[in-house]
This record gives C-alpha cells, sequence and structure tokens, in this order.
C-alpha cells in the first residue's frame, strides 16, 4: 500500500526551499554587486579598446620597420660615401685657393715692380 503524502508538508519544505534560494541569489548579488563592471562601464571600456586597436592598426608592422632599417643603413653607408667625396673636394679647393694666392702674390709684386 501507499503510504499518504502529506502535501501540506512538501509546499511547505518547497516554499522554504525557493525562499532560502531567493535568500541567497539576493545576498550573493549585495555582496558582489561593487566586484563587477557594470553593462554601462563595459560599453565604456569597449569603445576605449576598439579606439586603441584602430590607433594600432596604423602602426608599422614588424616588416615595416625591417625595410626602413635596411634603408637607414643604406643612406648611412651613402652618406659616408658623400662625407668622404667632400673631404677630397675641400682639400683640392684648399690647394687650389693656396696656388691662387700664390698667384696672386706673385702678380701683385710684378705690379709693384713696374711703378717703381
Amino acid at each position: 500500500m501507499m503510504a499518504g503524502i502529506n502535501w501540506g508538508a512538501v509546499s511547505a519544505i518547497a516554499g522554504l526551499v525557493v525562499m532560502l534560494a531567493g535568500f541567497v541569489v539576493w545576498l550573493l548579488r549585495a555582496r558582489f554587486a561593487g566586484d563587477f563592471a557594470s553593462r554601462a562601464d563595459v560599453a565604456g571600456l569597449r569603445q576605449s579598446v576598439d579606439s586603441i586597436e584602430r590607433r594600432l592598426g596604423d602602426t608599422p608592422t614588424h616588416e615595416d620597420v625591417r625595410g626602413l632599417v635596411q634603408r637607414l643603413t643604406a643612406v648611412e653607408a651613402a652618406s659616408g660615401i658623400v662625407s668622404a667625396e667632400v673631404r677630397a673636394v675641400r682639400e683640392g679647393v684648399s690647394r687650389v685657393e693656396r696656388d691662387l694666392h700664390l698667384l696672386i702674390q706673385h702678380e701683385l709684386g710684378k705690379q709693384g715692380d713696374r711703378k717703381a
């Protein structure tokens, strides 16, 4: 035979369990309410992250930087060559100036001898 179920006691226990579960949920929400970001905070952060990602997308890649390094190395080598050529031209001009100065002095000396 089946024993009779006391539905009054079952509903009282079920009500008590539901109330206890509701209290636990309320307690957990109250306890952790300040520990988690709100939807508005997360949305604001998402916009900031999107802005940063867009800016990072515009930055040079590793390959771009490598190409720049190679070009700068070539420019440094070329500027070294140009510097050496400029020094050589400077030395040549200096010799020509010295010779020109001597010629001018010589010519001025000749003109001084003619007047005397």
